[in-house]
């Protein structure tokens, strides 16, 4: 389907039409055949142009090639209005480019009275992108042909371009059309190709010469409509100035149909359109001195960069989760899923919610579920299972595993969300709920990043053997490979960490990124947490203890760095907090170790430690274990991994060996035993 929407993009097609095989189809075929052998034919076949100009009652004089919605219909009204040159019943012929009247002779006669001395002008605003070969033929045919280009601002050329043809195309009006149809259509290689005045101007230059060129500023149809179309008629009529002065007809004919410019559609203009308005502008003033082209390239600048968008408090948007968003889930990352779309919700008018449950999340799911704020609109959940998983592989074998199953699970309600017109503004959290958007689609997005995720795939690779270390490398490529993507498409990035945003910064430059600082979802109060709560050699470990890296950190903490740590001071003991422990955690209870299961509220766990240990070996991003020890006032000796994306603080001890981990620990310990 790309190859075949690139075919007819370079032809010079709307790749954007739906469009089915039929009679009339077949016969546009045959005409675009026609023209087509019929212009190879002015270039290749001896004597043949020469033989076509001697025929023809008159040349063209002009071409109007450009740029489209730059006012080029309003032109040709003034033109056939006040005859003041003659113009095509039609609007546009579109034969050069399309071949929609089959022959050069058909072509020709779309001009009528050919009789006075009155100069023939084609307006053409599609043939500005045309191929050198096409220019070559027209050159043969008309060889003292003159052009003229109206310049617009290429960023909002092309908002109005694609408001028009988007709406035409599915004859609803512009509101009815869903973001995601027109953040694709400004993706089109042919919408872009039409903004690039420069390279399209260049190639009629290279072969008429910048002589036979006029550019027109788009604003002097408002600002001095007369001028404009008297130069116009004079160019064509190779005079300096012409004698009759036009009647004017009024405004545009076409006014194109008003519509706010949403954040990602503005933010696709800014990074795609807006580069093309300094080289065309350097383009344009050798070619045409009479304007200030310097200015006008900073005032099209500054309409670009104005915000066009309603307020937040009327706008609807969509949230899209990577797990399920619970405030009294037994992770933390769940609960800021939470608390974001609260803050989501307290801005706009009405906010509907997609989420994802996985096997960890569903080991915390409640019957009542969570009480959301009063203006959310629809929640789905989708329910992730191994047929997810395997299917998704089998159906993007190049995606990670989290993925292609959410992908694979999500595909239909994620579709139906995207064709609703009623969003303006869309959110994904985790990586894992940005996976579930097809790649086309990140512009729409802002994206929070609680982790990268290649990071944790690296690390268990670096502790794996065999089998195993080959599968977690091969998700790490894949990661890597999905999350440059992710990033560089995506509207907006907002990492838990400085660390995070600087590393996404130097991989993608280009990425608008923001650090928020995670906090914790556990408060304790100064007050009870006292000399006298603390019990000497008390050492916890805090977390979901259902992951697997929290799996790995306890058992390593109580079977291998614990019975070093009570070689030097005898008291100290492990208490192992958090929900949901496994089989090889419940495993570890003992003299010296005490696995509580799930709590209501740690507070209490939090006031009789002594310190908290996180030896996490992988895993990635910030731990909201770490800070929420940190918060409550507890000494924390972690490894590398446990301390990455944390600033600096004076409870935090990271460490890089075991034997460091098992040294900090006891210091700490030893300050908290009675003399």
């Amino acid at each position: 389907m790309t190859l075949i929407r690139g075919i007819v993009a370079h032809a010079g097609l709307n790749p954007y039409r739906t469009r089915r095989l039929s009679v009339r189809s077949l016969i546009g075929l045959t005409r675009y055949a026609v023209a087509s052998a019929q212009m190879l034919a002015v270039l290749s076949v001896p004597g043949y142009a020469g033989f076509i100009r001697r025929n023809m009652p008159r040349p063209v004089d002009m071409m109007v090639i450009g740029a489209q919605k730059s006012g080029t219909t309003w032109v040709h009204a003034q033109f056939q209005t006040n005859r003041l040159a003659v113009v095509s019943d039609i609007k546009e012929c579109h034969h050069f480019d399309r071949g929609r009247l089959g022959s050069l002779r058909h072509y020709l006669r779309q001009f009528g009275d050919l009789a006075d001395d009155r100069p023939i002008i084609e307006v053409a605003p599609d043939y500005g992108p045309l191929s050198k070969w096409r220019i070559k033929a027209i050159q043969r045919l008309f060889p003292e042909l003159r052009l003229a280009f109206i310049a617009r601002n290429p960023v909002t050329r092309a908002w109005s371009g694609t408001r028009m043809e988007t709406s035409f195309d599915r004859g609803m009006p512009v509101d009815a059309v869903p973001q995601r149809d027109l953040l694709d259509h400004l993706g089109l290689p042919r919408s872009l190709r039409y903004a690039d005045y420069a390279k399209c101007l260049q190639g009629w230059v290279d072969i008429f010469g910048s002589d036979r060129l006029r550019i027109f500023p788009f604003e002097m149809i408002e600002g001095a409509p007369s001028e404009l179309i008297a130069d116009l008629v004079a160019h064509a009529s190779r005079k300096t100035t012409h004698q009759q002065q036009p009647q004017q007809t009024g405004g545009a004919v076409f006014n194109g149909n008003a519509a706010n410019m949403h954040d990602a559609i503005r933010q696709k203009l800014r990074r795609d359109y807006l580069p093309y308005v300094p080289s065309f502008t350097a383009f344009a003033a050798p070619i045409d001195a009479r304007f200030a082209w310097s200015q006008i390239a900073q005032d099209w600048t500054s309409d670009a960069l104005a915000p066009q968008d309603q307020p937040e408090q009327n706008r609807h948007a969509l949230v899209v989760c990577g797990f399920c968003p619970n405030p009294d889930a037994n992770s933390s990352g769940q609960k800021l899923a939470f608390r974001r779309i609260e803050e989501i919700a307290a801005r706009f008018a009405r906010v509907d919610v997609v989420y994802f449950v996985n096997r960890l999340d569903r080991l915390d799911h409640k019957n009542a579920g969570p009480h959301w704020p009063e203006n959310i609109g629809t929640v789905t959940a989708i329910n992730l299972t191994w047929r997810h998983r395997m299917a998704g592989v089998m159906a993007h074998p190049r995606l990670p595993v989290f993925a292609a199953s959410r992908r694979c699970a999500g595909r239909k309600v994620i579709e139906r969300h995207l064709s609703n017109p009623r969003y303006s503004d869309f959110f994904a959290d985790f990586s894992q709920g940005l996976a579930a958007i097809p790649s086309r689609s990140f512009g729409l997005f802002n994206f929070r990043q609680h982790d990268i995720v290649s990071r944790l795939y690296d690390r268990k690779a670096q502790h794996a053997t065999g089998l195993r270390r080959a599968i977690n490398r091969i998700e790490s490529a894949r990661s890597r490979r999905w999350e440059t993507k992710a990033w560089a498409g995506a509207l907006r990035i907002e990492t838990l960490s400085v660390d995070d945003a600087a590393f996404i910064q130097q991989t993608c430059p280009a990425a608008e990124i923001n650090a928020q600082a995670a906090q914790g979802t556990i408060t304790v109060p100064a007050h009870l947490r006292t000399c006298a709560t603390i019990i000497p050699g008390r050492l916890i470990f805090w977390g979901n203890l259902s992951r697997a890296e929290n799996i790995d950190a306890a058992v390593r903490m109580a079977r291998d760095l614990l019975p070093e740590i009570r070689k030097t001071i005898p008291v100290a003991h492990l208490w192992i907090v958090g929900a949901h422990p496994a089989k090889d955690v419940i495993a570890l209870e003992g003299d010296a170790v005490h696995v509580t299961g799930f709590v209501d509220n740690p507070v209490n766990a939090f006031c009789a430690a002594a310190a908290a240990v996180v030896p996490l070996r992988f895993g990635s991003g910030v731990k909201i274990k770490v800070i929420e020890t940190l918060d409550a006032g507890i000494p924390t000796i972690t490894s590398e991994v446990g301390s990455e994306g944390i600033a600096e603080n004076k409870l935090l001890i990271s460490t890089r060996t075991d034997e460091q981990f098992i040294a900090e620990t006891c210091k700490v310990l030893l300050r908290t035993l009675p003399m």
